[in-house]
């Protein structure tokens, strides 16, 4: 396996354990609690996660082009470095305000305001990370094989999201199960904790691990079969083509070419963006919604959440595999439709929150998110063969910008949650999300299957003769992603 990759994989362990410890219900649940004044929780809510994707939109595009031109993995240590700071600024805010409120004082007026500080850390340093580091693995991945290594890197993200809330399950166990600071409090600094360590691999990451021209010689074979129909040649030179190449070019209607290969990463984008400002009304309201609405307990919200990053581990494996036989962009239709039907019928139930009825509720939130967050691997893999290597570093760090759409709606959906109803929240996504994802539409005819080339072996960059061949930047291919937070359960 290569060295980058597997330490990828270790990472995503790691973060996956922590994130899902302290972020989502528990940091949702302080920042409610420690807002003052009634009728505007839910707002503070958003409020402080647009801390969080402010910063990582303005640190967006410097940290994508330094990673571009220095290299990926100095990138990566300054953002671990920055996480570790992140992790140790919250940790003392959490601290003195379930303190200050445990004596009966209230949290002080200042922790709200740095506890948002601190996001901004967080935003800054995720996006570092998440950018550069997801450029080089893609860079570490031989072109054929990304969607099945996205699956992994997924699944081992998942996995571990679903022991997190199970240890948070066991901490209010211990420690009270009830919505107080000081309860929350414990739960919190366990996944702080770990974010430190979490941020160790970060420091490890290697561009010379990097694959070289011979996975670029594999892109570019590829390339120029999917955009062989752009090209304005007569037959004899595409047969010359195939026949030194020993393909077949593969021909598309000339009608189909208003949409070419290179449109499709800004489609993408796009959709990523609307279906973003949709999810981000609703994602972090959810543990309120169960919380505030359902009177559901600590421990009971946590279980959810154990259950969740399950079933989008089942369903990536299922949506690898239909797309193996429909195709990428179908399949990634197909699962978003039924996901966005989920969450309609969410909010057509929710004045039956009664007895029985929450068990129906609950299962059906844990389908809808595990299909509409399944077909992560499916995107990543269609995004890193439709750009060029030399500059998916700075695309990985446009996701940055659908995450500031994410968060930033969340000031929206937290308003209208204090105004209306979470359920008129939830129809709202739904309906914002059906017009993101239907973009996808678009680029159908030219996301071809994957294939799996002859010379694609992920294991070659672990071998003494796979030797970097200069910088990245130097490298110039032909161009070849849930609800969207830097990996969270975000749909």
């Amino acid at each position: 396996m290569n060295y980058n990759v597997r330490l990828t994989l270790i990472q995503a362990v790691l973060c996956g354990l922590a994130d899902s410890i302290w972020t989502g219900t528990v940091m949702a649940a302080f920042v409610y609690i420690m807002e003052k004044k009634e009728g505007s929780k839910n707002t503070t809510v958003g409020l402080v996660e647009m801390a969080y994707g402010m910063a990582t939109l303005i640190s967006a595009f410097p940290v994508g082009y330094l990673a571009d031109k220095h290299g990926r993995s100095p990138m990566i240590a300054v953002g671990g470095a920055m996480s570790i700071v992140a992790a140790f600024s919250t940790a003392y805010v959490v601290w003195v305000a379930a303190e200050e409120d445990a004596k009966g004082h209230g949290p002080p007026d200042w922790a709200l305001p740095t506890l948002a500080g601190c996001m901004v850390i967080w935003g800054i340093s995720g996006g570092i990370v998440t950018g550069p580091a997801q450029a080089l693995y893609a860079d570490s991945i031989s072109h054929g094989e990304r969607s099945t290594w996205y699956t992994y890197l997924f699944a081992a993200w998942l996995v571990s999201s679903a022991i997190g809330p199970g240890v948070a399950v066991v901490l209010f166990k211990m420690y009270g199960n009830g919505w107080t600071l000081t309860e929350l409090r414990t739960v919190m600094l366990v996944g702080l904790g770990l974010e430190v360590v979490a941020s160790v691999p970060s420091f490890f990451f290697a561009d010379k691990y990097a694959l070289g021209k011979e996975n670029d010689v594999a892109e570019e074979a590829e390339g120029d079969i999917d955009d062989d129909s752009e090209k304005d040649v007569d037959d004899s030179a595409d047969d010359s083509l195939a026949a030194r190449r020993g393909l077949l070019p593969l021909r598309k209607p000339r009608s189909q070419n208003c949409i070419r290969k290179e449109h499709v990463p800004y489609i993408m984008f796009l959709s990523g963006l609307i279906t973003a400002l949709g999810s981000g009304m609703t994602v972090k309201f959810f543990p309120l919604f169960f919380k505030n609405t359902m009177g559901l307990s600590p421990a009971d919200v946590q279980l959810i959440y154990v259950a969740a990053p399950l079933a989008i581990a089942a369903f990536s494996g299922v949506g690898t595999k239909l797309a193996a036989w429909i195709g990428r962009v179908e399949t990634i239709l197909l699962l978003s439709a039924i996901g966005l039907g989920c969450l309609v019928t969410l909010a057509l139930l929710f004045d039956k929150m009664t007895g029985r009825a929450r068990i129906g509720v609950v299962a059906i939130y844990i389908l809808r998110t595990g299909l509409m967050n399944c077909t992560y691997p499916l995107t990543e893999s269609i995004l890193m063969d439709t750009v060029r290597r030399d500059t998916r570093a700075r695309w990985k760090s446009l996701e940055s910008v659908t995450a500031f759409g994410w968060c930033g709606s969340a000031v929206i959906g937290g308003a209208l949650a204090d105004r209306y109803s979470y359920a008129f929240t939830f129809l709202i996504t739904a309906a914002t999300q059906a017009v993101g994802i239907s973009l996808f539409l678009l680029i159908r005819h030219v996301v071809p299957k994957e294939k799996k080339l002859a010379k694609a072996d992920p294991m070659a960059a672990d071998t003494p003769s796979m030797k970097p061949s200069g910088s990245t930047r130097e490298r110039f291919v032909p161009k070849s992603q849930q609800e969207s937070t830097p990996l969270l359960i975000n749909e």
